[in-house]
């Protein structure tokens, strides 16, 4: 078939469907200069560059014929590259020198910049990564038989100089650390630009764009937030104004504060948006769980009504984050998904983990980088980060900050030796740390302590029934112990409504039981006893109020995290305990150290007997205990001991901050290695699917639908359906730890799991017992 490569200039030439090539070069342009304003820092000449030669490759005949349905679709990076290659190496055609001169793209590149520049707009369309030393089977990938063919032969020395040094450039050796940061925030800002052109298929004004921007909240929000108009914002959301409170407040406001130690109603939460938006700057705050960020979008998303901007400038992302609503929802929810995913709006709400995937450079890692630029990050509620975990995020902070204006930790429950290590690590300066314990409540639980074993808990939870409690949370420490409590109590016919929640449940099921907690708890007045047995995952993730807490003893920090869930508005001062506590189960010891739950039993001993608790004095003790911090530095200390090798090897040695983590083909046991490092958080754990025979019939069926759009759209080459398909299918999942799949017969790396059938229930979740028993099932989607 006739290969013809076209000149630009002629107006039959397309980028996409009604947008002419050299439009879609414009548009990208402009839209880096908006960028340029708003204050991203990145090298113009590596970006325009990238905007100029990307598309090369859709001059060619075969693309055009392909747009007007004359043709099937044709590969385009792989001749983008090889004729960037070409013109930088050579004399170059006259519409090209017009277009250098046209975008300021100089023609003086050095030789690494050449090939750099080649080597990354092959891989615009693709993950960067070492390419194989076997160059044939590679480059094949990037280019259709037909026009690899035709290159050979027309240009088959040129061609092979190509493949050399494409080959040369995949080594990590070729860049130094610097280097490659100012390639890849070059890339980042291109590719922005090119996703948001590319993503309207007509041709754009040149005064739309910075407009078109606004409408997609990229942009900076500029106020100065004045006390009167604090006041007047919070009111709007309902919040208490305390003149006393309200001074303290305000000093967070203006004060330089990298710690914040304030208790749960001072206000953090609201303050935290303030403070990252005051004066014309960027925020991006981390929460803990998916429903407090939940929560937290819909207060902010007041804050930003009443200061007259919309909700666009928020973005939220987590692992489950999903726009789509169906599969037939506008291309605008991909727009969406891409700037939310890549941390772009001016206010993000977002996980610790999403940050940590970036430091350990996973997919696309360096466009999340880019957006970090002059951000105001929060890092709130940073005392339930574990020893590793806190090990993973300094080691974040040390690397990145010089990217962000500033850095605040925030908690209600912050252990002095806590404040101490990320003082020593971050050299935060003590005039920057920021205590309010007088805030604290002294009048809001009273605790006992109570046997664990399930029949005196039983009769614990009727007697409270039979006091007139109609509102009762009971933690367990394990998801095991929380399902077998609720099957035992189930058998009991307690004649109250008993309901289960815990992190097992897949996406789609969780989101409900949130749901029709919040509205069971809205209800003032309940005519049935409502008891809830959950775990830790509602330390933090659900602002509940319930009049009574059984909890299994945790670390104390965690423990009066869980306070917070009982008499949480004070709305009474507890004559009697409505906190009642019970010695660990061995399970726990999987999730919390020994120790550290045995010295918090000894804490508490000399409480129960007492008045009323004071949990900054909970506190006060804890930092008195020299075991207990002895043991978390040691933990701590372990942590980095037994992952700085890996991470100096695999972000050092291979990845050199130019190549993200993992690759297609990696081996099993560098798979296992490199898990050590993600498996930090349940979030980041191995996703796996439920059977779909173990869903109900409604569900089943919108699962096998979407499971075959999905293969569908990958035959199609439907950009929109993919990921709508992807993004839906993710609610059918659930993430287990990395060596639970070592139980059955899956070939890991090989796609996502699905479990063996009868292991899962909308009612009780996985069942972590019935898993253990699966040994050799399971199937690969």
């Amino acid at each position: 078939m006739k290969i013809e490569f076209l000149n630009p200039f002629n107006n039959t030439c397309f980028s996409h469907p009604n947008k002419y090539w050299l439009n879609h070069v414009s548009e990208i342009i402009l839209i880096l200069e908006s960028l340029n304003n708003l204050g991203f820092r990145f090298n113009e000449k590596y970006s325009n560059s990238f905007a100029l030669f990307h598309d090369l490759g859709k001059l060619c005949s075969r693309w055009q014929d392909y747009l007007l349905g004359k043709d099937k679709k044709v590969k385009h990076s792989g001749l983008s590259a090889f004729l960037t290659f070409k013109f930088l190496k050579e004399g170059k055609p006259e519409w090209l020198k017009e277009l250098l001169e046209r975008f300021a793209v100089p023609s003086n590149f050095s030789e690494k910049e050449k090939r750099i520049l080649t080597y990354l707009i092959l891989l615009h369309h693709s993950d960067i990564k070492t390419l194989s030393r076997e160059v044939d089977p590679t480059y094949r990938d990037f280019f259709d038989d037909d026009i690899l063919n035709y290159l050979k032969f027309s240009y088959e020395e040129d061609f092979n100089k190509f493949t050399k040094e494409m080959d040369t450039v995949s080594s990590p050796l070729e860049l130094q650390k610097s280097e490659a940061k100012n390639f890849l925030d070059s890339f980042a800002a291109f590719k922005i630009g090119d996703t948001i052109s590319g993503s309207f298929k007509r041709n754009l004004r040149n005064e739309e764009i910075p407009k078109l921007l606004y409408r997609f909240g990229i942009d900076n929000i500029d106020v100065e937030l004045t006390p009167t108009l604090v006041k007047s914002l919070l009111i709007s959301i309902g919040s208490e104004v305390d003149e006393k409170r309200l001074k303290e407040q305000t000093r967070f406001l203006e004060q330089k504060v990298n710690i914040l130690v304030a208790p749960t109603g001072f206000g953090k939460t609201t303050f935290s948006i303030f403070k990252g938006i005051n004066r014309n700057k960027r925020l991006i705050i981390t929460l803990p769980t998916i429903t407090a960020i939940n929560q937290f979008l819909n207060r902010t998303k007041t804050v930003i009504k009443e200061l007259g901007y919309f909700s666009e400038f928020i973005g939220t992302y987590y692992y489950f984050y999903n726009p789509f609503k169906s599969l037939e929802d506008e291309k605008l929810a991909l727009d969406e998904y891409f700037l939310s995913r890549y941390l772009l709006k001016p206010i993000m709400i977002t996980t610790v983990d999403q940050l940590l995937l970036t430091y350990l450079q996973t997919k696309e890692y360096f466009i999340k980088r880019f957006s970090l630029q002059d951000r105001i990050l929060i890092i709130d509620e940073v005392h339930l980060l574990s020893p590793k975990m806190l090990y993973f995020l300094v080691g974040f902070l040390k690397e990145y900050t010089n990217l962000f204006k500033d850095i605040i930790f925030m908690s209600a429950t912050f252990p002095n030796f806590l404040i101490e290590i990320l003082g020593k690590e971050l050299k935060i300066e003590k005039d920057n740390v920021m205590k309010l314990s007088e805030y604290y409540s002294k009048d809001r639980i009273r605790i006992e302590l109570i046997n664990r074993n399930f029949e005196d808990m039983c009769k614990k939870v009727e007697e409270l029934i039979k006091a007139g409690y109609k509102k009762i949370l009971i933690i367990f420490n394990t998801v095991i112990k929380a399902q077998e409590f609720y099957e035992y109590l189930k058998k009991k016919n307690l004649k109250i409504e008993i309901k289960l929640f815990h992190s097992r449940f897949i996406y789609k099921h969780r989101k409900r039981k949130e749901k029709k907690i919040l509205e069971k708890l809205e209800d003032e007045k309940p005519k049935k006893p409502y008891l809830l047995i959950a775990t830790q995952v509602v330390e933090v993730s659900l602002d509940v109020d319930f009049e009574i807490l059984i909890t299994e003893v945790a670390p104390l920090p965690e423990l009066i995290q869980r306070f917070g869930r009982v008499n949480r508005k004070r709305k009474y001062i507890p004559r009697e305990p409505n906190v009642y506590i019970f010695t660990y189960f061995d399970e726990s010891e999987k999730i919390y150290e020994k120790e550290l739950m045995d010295i918090t039993l000894n804490i508490l001993k000399e409480y129960v007997n007492g008045g009323l608790v004071n949990e900054s004095e909970l506190i006060k003790e804890l930092d008195k205990e020299e075991d207990f911090k002895k043991k978390y530095i040691k933990l701590y200390e372990e942590s980095k001991k037994e992952y700085e090798d890996l991470l100096n090897k695999w972000i050092g040695e291979h990845c050199n901050y130019f190549y993200y983590l993992l690759s297609e083909g990696t081996d099993e046991e560098t798979l296992e290695e490199i898990s050590q490092l993600l498996n930090i958080r349940d979030s980041i754990n191995t996703l796996v699917f439920v059977n779909p025979e173990d869903l109900e019939e409604r569900e089943k069926k919108k699962f096998n639908e979407l499971e075959k759009s999905l293969s569908q759209s990958i035959k199609e080459r439907d950009f929109y359906k993919f990921f709508a398909s992807k993004l839906m299918l993710k609610e059918f999942t659930l993430s287990l730890p990395f060596y639970f799949l070592k139980n059955f017969n899956i070939e890991i790396g090989k796609g996502i799991p699905i479990l063996p059938t009868r292991i899962y229930s909308k009612e009780i979740g996985l069942n972590i017992k019935e898993l253990k028993n699966k040994k050799g099932e399971g199937i690969i989607l």
